[in-house]
Formats: C-alpha cells, structure tokens, sequence
C-alpha cells in the first residue's frame, strides 16, 4: 500500500471513529462495532463496502490494528517484575529537567481556607492521596543511561505549616518556584501558611510528570472526600485504583514497539520539513528564561462570530 494510500485510509478509519463506528479484523474478515446508542447508517455502510479492500490490507498491518483498536484495548497490569521505564511524555520532561530545569512544568494550585480547619486530617488526607496513587511517589533514576522509575514510601511525605502573615505572597512564590529533585522528591508537595486566626492559605504544587491540569480537580475531589472521611472518624482509606501509571508506561511502550511501520510513515512525510520561523517584533536572546506574560485584545462581534 503506498503512502498516499494509507493516508486516505487513516482518514476513513478516523471519520469513523468520530462516528462511533470502530473498524477491526476478526479472524481474516473486516468487521465493525458502533458505540452503545449509535447506529450505522447507510452511507457509511456504503463507503465500507467501497474501500473494504484497503481497509483490510490497512488493518492486517500491525499499525493499523493499533490504530483501529486503541479505544477499546484493556491496559494490563504489569506485573513482569523487571525494569519500570518512562513513558515518552515521561522521558521528554526527564530530559528538560537535566538539560535546563522545568520550573516551568510545575503545576499550582492556590487555595484559601477560612473557618475551622483540622490540620492535622487534612495532611493526613494528603498523605493517603500520595499513598494512593504511585505516580505522586515515583522518582526516576539514571543507570547505565537508562532512566527508569521506582516508587517510594508515602510515610515521610509531610505538609509542613508556617506562620505567613506579613508576606504570603513571596511565601507562594518560594513554594511554586522551588525545585523538584526527580530523582527523590515527592511528585506532589503543600505547604499550608497561616495568615490569621482560622485563616490559610493552601499551596499545592504537582510536577507535570506526574500529572496534568486535568489531575487537579480530580485531585481536590479525592482530597476533600478523604477529609471527610478522616473528621467523621473513618479512618480506612480508599481502595487503590486498578491501574497506576506505570502499566499505563510499559502498555505505551508495548504498543509504540509494534507500530514501527506508523514511525516510518511519519518519518518519510516529515522528512527534510523545517522548523518555522514567524516574524517576532525583536530579536530573539540567546537563552531561554520560561518567564511569561500575558496579552489581552478585543475582538468585535463580527470577528468573533467568524472564529466560531
């Protein structure tokens, strides 16, 4: 099948997809499921019958089977006992931090706490969230120029608390930009500052490695429940999930191993392509800092009506 042919197939296996129309082989022959409360219809069966054959030979290909699938695949448990390596994500972050830091891949999140507030619960709390779930103990060691991941005990994990009252905001500042040691820090740290009586101010901060800006709400909801949990006096913690990451990693690595003709596809379409170079309003320093800033503008109506 030549690269042009694959392409076209690619799309048509993915405008299905959208559809809820997933396409599979099943011993030999093309077959198709539809997502519960979806229905085929006829132009679709129509394009099917169309490009049954380039699907089929499309879909014989281990990256295509990949392709097809990946929405439905169950991830195993890896319980192999060898090595646990990074993910790519993992892998690209793990590089940053040696080669510059990655300050700015730490995650914050702000809180302020007014009323009553049992501390010691709420690090309690905290502690049962990073016993919880291995991602927020792992650290990454280097050996032999493999960078693999080991998890650590949540017992020393620990919320320190200060008194802030005349300067929280540098105190926020010293705890958002402090390093994360990778190869032995806790992936999630909180510091709780005091800013008056039955007043706090909770600053958490969650390396990228270990999570996403879609970790955080999932994080406070885990959080919040377990606190209630722990005032009420009920002090078993909840059950470990099914999965951690790292048989997420070794999953992804698995199936990145076996689409070693998806790799070459890309390779050849992206070959000799150069980086692009927009016009910027100054020269360009010789380093990168990480400091940002913002920008506001207004858009009219009409402007706005063509962007939607």
């Amino acid at each position: 099948m030549s690269v042009a042919d694959a392409k076209s197939v690619l799309s048509l296996i993915s405008a299905a997809k959208r559809d809820g129309i997933i396409l599979f082989m099943d011993s030999g022959k093309l077959r198709f499921k539809v997502e519960q409360g979806r229905a085929v219809s006829e132009q679709w069966l129509s394009r099917i019958r169309e490009y049954k054959e380039e699907l089929i030979a499309f879909l014989e290909k281990d990256y295509g089977k990949n392709l097809a699938d990946a929405g439905s695949t169950t991830i195993p448990v890896y319980s192999d006992g060898g090595k646990i390596l990074l993910s790519p994500s993992q892998e690209r972050l793990w590089f940053i931090d040696q080669l510059e830091g990655s300050v700015a891949y730490h995650i914050p999140m702000i809180l302020q706490l007014d009323g009553h507030l049992d501390i010691h619960a709420l690090e309690a709390a905290f502690r049962s969230v990073v016993q919880r779930h291995e991602i927020l103990r792992t650290v990454y060691i280097e050996e032999n120029g493999v960078v693999e991941q080991h998890v650590i005990s949540w017992e020393n994990w620990q919320m320190p608390v200060m008194q802030e009252a005349d300067q929280p905001d540098e105190a926020i500042r010293r705890s958002v930009s402090r390093r994360f040691d990778l190869s032995q820090d806790h992936m999630l740290r909180c510091e709780l500052l005091q800013i008056a009586d039955n007043s706090y101010i909770l600053s958490v901060v969650l390396h990228h490695i270990a999570g996403d800006g879609w970790s955080m709400p999932l994080l406070v909801k885990e959080l919040i429940q377990t606190y209630q949990r722990f005032q009420a006096g009920e002090l078993q913690p909840l059950a470990a999930p099914a999965l951690q990451y790292r048989d997420y990693a070794m999953w992804q690595r698995s199936r990145l191993a076996q689409q070693s003709e998806g790799l070459a596809y890309w390779q050849q379409q992206l070959d000799g392509i150069t980086p692009l170079q927009l016009p910027a309003d100054r020269n360009r320093s010789g380093g990168w800092s990480g400091r940002g800033a913002a920008e506001s503008i207004m858009l009219d109506e009409k402007l706005s009506a063509q962007i939607n």
